[in-house]
């Protein structure tokens, strides 16, 4: 979500999503020559990556690639008291439109281009209303045997369902 949504209001900015971009388990070539070039990094967390061995190697590796408070934690179905080792050092951003819009800022300040801050503000309040509605629309839950049938979610490469919700009435 948060990889195709970024680029709405950071146009020249080309997310990457490192489950995504690994081969066999493996990071490729490419990924890792870019780690050197990324400036800001968001570890999204939820509840089924939380004490994820593959997690903290990554987030390992952008503290050796970025500075430290380039790096945020994004927790999705998570609270900060339920983070604890190496991902527990970073600064936590929260569902919530203040902390999302403080993380824009922080990418737009570790732009070698930055976006004017008044132009900012109302790209953020422009996108804002979508990203607010697709993280609404997506509830996290660990797969338990029983589950709904696989039609019905999607499932993601770490074992977890990703079940659309119903709209609120």
């Amino acid at each position: 979500m948060l990889q195709d949504w970024i680029p709405t209001i950071f146009h020249r900015i080309e997310p990457r999503l490192s489950e995504a971009d690994m081969a066999d388990g493996k990071w490729n070539e490419e990924l890792v020559e870019d780690l050197w070039l990324i400036t800001f990094g968001i570890i999204c967390v939820e509840p089924s990556s939380l004490h994820s061995q593959s997690l903290n190697f990554e987030a390992g590796a952008l503290t050796g690639a970025i500075e430290r408070k380039k790096i945020v934690t994004f927790l999705l179905g998570i609270d900060e008291e339920e983070v604890t080792g190496p991902l527990s050092h970073f600064n936590f951003v929260s569902f919530d439109k203040k902390s999302i819009k403080d993380m824009i800022f922080q990418i737009n300040a570790s732009s070698s281009k930055p976006i004017e801050e008044d132009r900012l503000e109302q790209s953020f309040e422009h996108a804002w209303p979508s990203l607010k509605e697709g993280l609404n629309n997506i509830e996290l839950i660990n797969e338990l045997p029983g589950d709904a049938p696989e039609e019905k979610t999607g499932a993601t490469s770490k074992g977890q369902k990703i079940k659309q919700k119903a709209p609120p009435f």
